[in-house]
């Protein structure tokens, strides 16, 4: 039931995810101090005798629990929900309204923010991309393998690239480093030399 709390029966959305069923109720803040907080019943997950539980998450930082391989797993078929991604780009305009923010996402520079000042498209490999996510999840101790997280990442990259609302694609106008090989002070330097030339011009 991916931990979420208050089970109860419901009449099943239809939209299939494997084994169970996923629907959209409502969404409230998910930023509180520049970590990421829980939604209020976001996600409902069941299965076909239309069981579920959602996740209320009121005030709990979620900003590890988003990184695990259980939500991972299904954040692209959330994602490609229209009613999450509507609620998601107004909820990020609100947050981000009159700052200057720097916010990271597979459709920021498209869909959110498509006048943007700066647009960075960061990529790297799948297999480089698998190797980072393992140690991250070695330090986390979550058991799992090189080729289990390479497959969820390939995965992902299709959903997200294929699906009809907001899809993963580079902007016209995003400049594209690729940190496959390189470090994060070297990926921080590149990012943080194109902002300031963009600013400055």
């Amino acid at each position: 039931m991916l931990g979420f709390k208050n089970v109860e029966r419901v009449k099943p959305t239809g939209l299939d995810l494997k084994d169970r069923l996923v629907g959209v109720q409502r969404v409230t803040k998910v930023t509180k101090g520049g970590r990421a907080f829980g939604f209020s019943a976001i996600v409902v997950v069941g299965d076909e005798n239309g069981v579920v539980g959602h996740g209320l998450g009121k005030s709990k930082d979620v900003s590890e629990a988003i990184r695990t391989p259980k939500v991972t797993g299904i954040v692209s078929v959330v994602a490609a929900i229209k009613e999450v991604r509507v609620k998601l780009v107004e909820m990020q305009r609100a947050i981000s309204k009159g700052k200057q923010t720097i916010l990271d996402g597979r459709d920021i520079g498209t869909a959110v923010f498509p006048n943007a000042q700066v647009k960075i498209f960061l990529v790297a490999s799948p297999e480089t991309r698998a190797i980072r996510r393992l140690r991250e999840y070695e330090q986390k101790n979550i058991s799992t393998t090189y080729e289990e997280v390479l497959e969820g990442i390939k995965e992902r990259d299709f959903i997200d690239s294929t699906r009809k609302e907001s899809p993963l694609v580079k902007a016209v106008d995003a400049h594209e480093i690729d940190s496959s090989n390189m470090t994060v002070d070297e990926v921080v330097n590149a990012i943080s030399s194109f902002i300031d030339e963009k600013l400055e011009a």
